[in-house]
């Protein structure tokens, strides 16, 4: 089999994205890569002919909807009570950067 993302294909589209990678780091995403491709020949080959997507897309608005706040076991302000820092309705979380 042969690989269709290799060595050169990654050096290529390291340049265009102006990145450097070690020759290690280069052959793990080359593996990675071919991986990914492979799992996607895989799903394409899946034979989805007989799967109706408009039904398919009602049972998960219908799922969706049976899963709403009313149906959660819990109390909103139990919860933010919980919370170590908290401005009225606001939680306080240190800043990221």
């Amino acid at each position: 089999m042969e690989k269709e993302i290799n060595i050169k294909t990654i050096d290529y589209l390291m340049d265009l994205s102006r990145m450097h990678l070690s020759e290690k780091e280069k052959e793990r995403i080359e593996k990675d890569l071919n991986t990914i491709l492979e799992y996607v020949k895989q799903l394409q080959a899946v034979d989805t002919s007989e799967i109706n997507l408009d039904e398919e897309l009602a049972k998960a608005k219908i799922s969706q909807a049976s899963s709403s706040e009313e149906d959660l076991d819990f109390d909103r302000d139990d919860l933010l009570d919980g919370f170590y820092q908290r401005r009225e309705r606001w939680l306080e979380i240190p800043p990221i950067f």
